[in-house]
């Protein structure tokens, strides 16, 4: 016959089930902030249907199809998240770059009405009309959306890095130099700022500032080889052999560790 578990053997069992949830929801959020976005993504996938299919899960795998650049994905995965838990405005800034970048305009500007229905005061809700605006080809009114989004937060690195954005569409170049930079100041790790900045310098024809460091090529080769695209791999490390042909030691060092 089978004999019932003890109350002690059953909260055992249930606190190890919620210690293990807890686990993949921090390893899920710190491959996700690492940018190691397929792990991240596996990882959230192997949560339990009750607890994946929630406002927060949903939002940082929509997150993930985004660093990815699978829009459609991203869009789709926060409109889910959206519908399980629409008073959620985290990752909604996301959600409208999303949809910019699929020009789904009217979808856009739903979410952005929503929003600014929901919390006048979220900077996320200021970043989705900034959007909106931007798709629309407003890109005065855009701007003014998104330094609103950074006087309610001066840490949200974001709005800083979709106003350069909008300079760079209006041609001033240095506003967007400005901005990005303010982006940066608040979150050195925002690489949106650092490309953005990338764009502005190559538009300027400032070729000079690009790196000069043979260093700064080994690890880019080095990246490529390990995400296994070893013909840019091969291209980075033939530039860092013409600006140091001394380098070639750690290109042996690199090599052996990405063959």
């Amino acid at each position: 016959m089978p004999t019932a578990l003890s109350p002690a053997t059953t909260g055992c069992e249930a606190l190890f089930s919620l210690l293990d949830l807890f686990k993949k929801f921090g390893e899920g959020y710190y491959l996700l902030t690492h940018f190691k976005c397929r792990k991240a993504l596996q990882i959230f996938e192997s949560i339990p249907t009750s607890q994946r299919e929630t406002g927060w899960v949903l939002s940082q795998m929509g997150r993930a199809h985004f660093e990815q650049a699978n829009y459609a994905e991203a869009a789709r995965t926060f409109a889910k998240a959206r519908a399980i838990a629409p008073l959620r405005v985290e990752c909604m800034d996301i959600y409208s770059t999303s949809l910019w970048h699929l020009k789904h305009d009217v979808d856009l500007a739903f979410l952005s009405y929503e929003l600014v229905d929901l919390d006048r005061l979220s900077p996320q809700t200021w970043c989705a009309l900034g959007n909106s605006f931007s798709l629309q080809r407003d890109h005065s009114n855009a701007i003014k959306c998104f330094r609103r989004a950074t006087q309610i937060d001066p840490m949200f690195a974001y709005a800083f890095t979709l106003e350069g954005h909008e300079h760079i569409s209006n041609e001033e170049y240095d506003n967007a130099i400005h901005a990005f930079r303010k982006g940066i100041a608040v979150k050195k790790r925002h690489y949106n700022a650092w490309y953005g900045l990338g764009i502005v310098h190559q538009k300027l024809g400032k070729f000079d500032l690009a790196p000069q460091k043979a260093s700064v090529y080994v690890l880019l080769g080095r990246m490529y080889g390990l995400a296994g695209e070893k013909g840019k791999a091969v291209e980075n490390y033939t530039v860092a052999l013409s600006l140091n042909p001394q380098v070639h030691v750690s290109l042996a060092l690199s090599c052996l560790n990405i063959c």
